[in-house]
């Protein structure tokens, strides 16, 4: 593949429209102010005795 379809390819991205865009802002702080770790993760899943 040439160089110049290899950047064409890269820069297309699938458009959305504004709606979906509001829809991810809305809940992008859903986590704000909350404890969320890997390891808090994890415990929840597998619980305590996996830790």
């Amino acid at each position: 593949m040439e160089n110049s379809q290899l950047h064409q390819q890269q820069e297309k991205q699938p458009e959305t429209s504004f709606e979906q865009n509001q829809d991810f802002f809305a809940l992008a702080g859903i986590w704000e102010d909350k404890n969320v770790t890997l390891d808090s993760i994890r415990k929840d899943v597998w619980g305590a005795e996996n830790q």
